[in-house]
């Protein structure tokens, strides 16, 4: 897919550039979900456009099916993202949200660790690939992924963030509570 280069920028300018504005995290999640989302949504069509066979018949080709597995990343980030962003967004609207910038860094440490993870690289970047090669670059992408340390590092530090993200909103209801 020639576009998969352009929604990991996507990924990252997006909300760069909202966090330079100042706005709120729930617009970087939102914004995240959305680029998340509109990568599945082109991926799937691309895919299924592809593997039509000439007379406008369905998918023909197994690779393809085994390509489109691979979408569940994309769309389970989205879903993530867009639940954060709501978590957030509430917190906003009731006042509850005491410290939005480690939030913020909650945010980009659970984003970034995510994108350089081996679970996010092999699965988006199977789509630059001719799908009959589908399966000899995932095990390429796979046994390349398990020599760097970064990819499990990445794996680590997302599900800190993750597990931060969850307890945050819940610490910063108390605490509105308890001073006020």
């Amino acid at each position: 897919m020639p576009l998969t280069a352009f929604f990991l920028l996507c990924l990252i300018v997006m909300p760069l550039v909202l966090q330079m504005r100042g706005r709120p995290p729930a617009e970087l999640f939102a914004t995240a979900a959305l680029v998340h989302a509109a990568f599945t949504i082109f991926a799937i069509s691309q895919t299924y456009l592809i593997a039509l066979d000439g007379q406008g018949h369905g998918p023909t080709h197994l690779g393809l099916f085994y390509a489109l597995s691979h979408v569940r990343i994309p769309i389970n980030l989205a879903f993530v993202m867009t639940i954060f962003a709501g978590i957030t967004w509430l917190q906003n609207h009731f006042g509850v949200m005491r410290f939005p910038t480690v939030t913020k860094v909650l945010f980009w440490i659970f984003h970034l660790s995510v994108l350089v993870s081996e679970a996010y690289v092999t699965n988006v970047m199977i789509w630059r690939v001719d799908p009959s090669e589908h399966v000899s670059f995932l095990n390429f992408l796979l046994s390349l992924s398990s020599l760097t340390p970064a990819a499990s590092y990445g794996a680590t530090w997302s599900i800190f963030a993750l597990v931060g993200l969850t307890i945050w909103p819940v610490f910063q209801l108390l605490r509105c509570k308890l001073t006020g």
